[in-house]
């Protein structure tokens, strides 16, 4: 195997891939950034323990991770895997999580969730 081929191959690696665009400093930025703009979890409204989620995944589609279109704010109490990622990690995503959020369940800065 040439160096070329081994290259292609790495780069076609989806942990390879992933890790590179998750550990690069324009993701990490646009990831702050869209945290800044949404301070709120947009499905409840929790103000706190607070998660940037790729709507596709980076996996999927590197070219989208630092597209602000591609991210959702999620809180890690319960949002995040529930609505994110329908239940269940291993679950590979929630094709239409951004739009569930909006249309299906419009919140409001102010809400917060009840306590749990």
């Amino acid at each position: 195997m040439t160096a070329f081929e081994w290259g292609g191959l790495a780069y076609r690696n989806p942990s390879y891939v992933t890790q590179n665009a998750r550990a690069s400093w324009e993701v990490a930025k646009a990831m702050k950034l869209y945290a800044s703009e949404h301070p709120y979890c947009e499905w409840c409204g929790r103000e706190n323990r607070l998660q940037v989620h790729h709507c596709e995944p980076v996996s999927v589609a590197p070219e989208k991770a630092a597209d602000p279109d591609n991210m959702i704010t999620l809180c890690g109490k319960r949002c995040h895997i529930t609505v994110g990622h329908a239940g269940n990690y291993a679950n590979s995503y929630v094709a239409n999580v951004k739009w569930m959020c909006q249309e299906v369940n419009p919140v409001k800065v102010e809400a917060k969730c009840e306590p749990q």
